[in-house]
């Protein structure tokens, strides 16, 4: 028996250690504020938390719901509010542990600058401060991540790139480090998994050129949203539900394409102040075969015969439908979504399934899933499965299941 035992934890360690993770790194500064007279906010930190809805609701989720299947858990490390500083960054960039088929995946959305001096094209990220001393180049967080076991390397900076005089040149960081929708449709599936799987080497992209600023305003029905996340989510649905043979060059040059076309034409208009932005970006990848694993997903539990736990999770599915529900007013979902998100632990985790396959497909807190499904009109219906409360009868754990209008 204890052969047996030794046995089985030895293959589970090698199932968790064989496990491949596609890493997803968010520094989203939501701390920037411009308050006036009536208190109302109207600076970008506004915009940028609408940016992180998005950005989690209709491109991370769905690309892990793509990439479960094939094998690979979502890591996500999201930061944003006060934790978007740049020894955070410094730390997770540094000890971010990867294996050679990991996915790894950097995202900066805040104020950016460059100094005269800069060797590089790309620009420093602020990450909500304004010590210059403390700036992080973006190009620094790429070379340290590609210096990484792993498949694919995708660095972004969503930032400003204008230069700023007292703004020193760096290739490094100059500071001590002390000083989570879970959907894909058929036809996207298989070329999300040409673009992440077939495609080995390292991507770095900046929203704007040298000497140039990054521009944002609001869309019907999604609201305020940055011009390069705007052009790369709606480019890339493009990408992978009609191209036969997506590639990343096409994407970002469709992307940048799009981004410029669309600050000629504001800058147009009488009083505007935007000027031309032209994201910048370096492909180095090569084509290369899928990896292939042995399925180590986990599965989903049983379902509970359970009637108290039945009635339990009917009651919260039915809280969810007020949340999602389209036809009552944003506040009142908001309303709804606070009301049950005080019956969760402080560290409670919600575990989102497939549509079709019994496996995690994402992981969220409950703030992240209730701002998200409180904001999105594309859910049909989430379905809570199985929940587990903690000694202080708050829910630790529950796992929900998501259903999607079809796109158009």
């Amino acid at each position: 028996m204890k052969k047996i035992t030794t046995l089985f934890v030895l293959l589970v360690s090698l199932c968790q250690l064989n496990a491949q993770q596609i890493h997803w790194i968010t520094f989203i500064d939501t701390t920037d504020k411009d308050v006036d007279a009536l208190g109302v906010d109207h600076g970008v930190g506004q915009m940028d938390k609408n940016i992180r809805q998005i950005l989690y609701g209709h491109w991370i989720n769905t690309i892990n719901a793509a990439l479960a299947p094939k094998g690979y858990k979502s890591d996500i490390k999201d930061y944003y509010g006060e934790r978007t500083t740049p020894e955070n960054c410094k730390l997770v960039v540094e000890n971010l542990q990867t294996k050679p088929e990991d996915i790894i995946v950097f995202y900066y959305v805040g104020h950016g600058a460059r100094s005269i001096n800069d060797p590089s094209q790309y620009p420093q990220m602020l990450l909500a401060q304004n010590n210059e001393k403390k700036c992080i180049p973006l190009e620094w967080v790429h070379n340290v991540l590609k210096s990484k076991p792993s498949r694919l390397v995708i660095t972004i900076g969503m930032c400003c790139n204008v230069y700023d005089e007292v703004l020193s040149a760096k290739q490094g960081v100059a500071f001590s480090p002390n000083s989570g929708r879970a959907y894909a449709e058929i036809n996207e599936v298989a070329n999300i998994q040409k673009l992440f799987l077939e495609n080995k080497g390292d991507i770095i992209i900046s929203s704007s050129d040298k000497g140039q600023p990054s521009w944002g305003g609001e869309f019907k029905e999604i609201g305020e949203i940055d011009f390069f996340t705007y052009c790369l989510i709606a480019n890339f649905g493009e990408e992978v539900m009609k191209s036969p043979e997506p590639s990343w060059d096409n994407l970002l040059a469709n992307v940048q394409n799009d981004v410029n076309d669309l600050t000629l034409e504001l800058s147009k208009r009488p009083k505007s102040k935007i000027t031309e932005q032209i994201p910048i970006y370096d492909v180095n990848v090569e084509e290369t075969d899928q990896p292939v694993f042995p399925d180590i997903n986990d599965k989903e539990e049983e379902i509970t015969t359970d009637p108290d736990k039945i009635e339990f999770l009917n009651d919260i599915t039915n809280v969810l439908d007020l949340i999602i529900s389209t036809r009552r007013m944003g506040a009142d979902r908001i309303e709804s979504a606070e009301f049950l998100k005080k019956y969760f632990a402080d560290n409670a985790e919600i575990k989102i399934v497939g549509q079709d396959r019994d496996v995690v497909v994402d992981k969220e807190t409950p703030e992240s899933f209730f701002g998200r499904i409180s904001f999105t009109k594309r859910l049909l219906k989430v379905i809570a499965v199985d929940i587990e409360v903690n000694n202080a009868g708050k829910i630790q754990t529950m796992k929900v299941k998501e259903h999607y209008l079809k796109s158009k």
